[in-house]
């Protein structure tokens, strides 16, 4: 289960940095491509082999109805993604579980303005939801979410040191 979690992070490091490519730096870098797959790839083996594939496929389905995946880049990777669980499977898919996940997962991609605007940035429903879950026996779900999150923020944080360097 380790190697998920691990997945997890590499997969919210690799989004990230598609997201600064296409946001920041205007989709300037080939490289957007290849970092595409393979975070399709990474999403697709978690959602087919771990024990917290509910929590990613809710989040996905939730881009998708929400209209967030607006770039080629992000189609790329939900589309591999995609691919490898159909043809994998969905490890321990349980539907009352992503129906529980997909609500909060929508509205953590909802745009919040003022004062509640640190609900968009931070998307503080999921991982709620998630959290509730220890309590139920079930912590691979915040665990999952919580070690995507560590890498999407540690490139994020890298993002903002690399930037003085990266042609704009």
């Amino acid at each position: 289960n380790m190697l998920f979690y691990l997945l997890s992070f590499l997969s919210g490091f690799l989004i990230k940095s598609v997201d600064w490519i296409e946001d920041e730096l205007k989709g300037s870098f080939i490289v957007k491509w290849p970092l595409a797959i393979i975070s399709g790839l990474l999403i697709g083996f978690v959602i087919s082999g771990s024990d917290f594939s509910n929590i990613f496929l809710a989040a996905i389905v939730a881009q998708v109805l929400t209209g967030k995946i607006d770039k080629p880049t992000h189609g790329l990777a939900i589309a591999v993604a995609a691919v490898i669980f159909l043809l994998l499977g969905i490890n321990g898919l349980r539907l009352e579980h992503f129906a529980i996940f997909i609500i909060p997962a929508v509205i953590d991609e909802l745009k919040f303005t003022g004062t509640y605007a640190f609900l968009t940035l931070y998307r503080v429903f999921l991982k709620a939801v998630a959290f509730l879950f220890v309590f139920a026996g079930m912590p691979q779900y915040f665990i999952g979410i919580i070690t995507f999150d560590a890498g999407y923020l540690l490139f994020k944080f890298l993002q903002n040191r690399l930037a003085p360097y990266v042609n704009q």
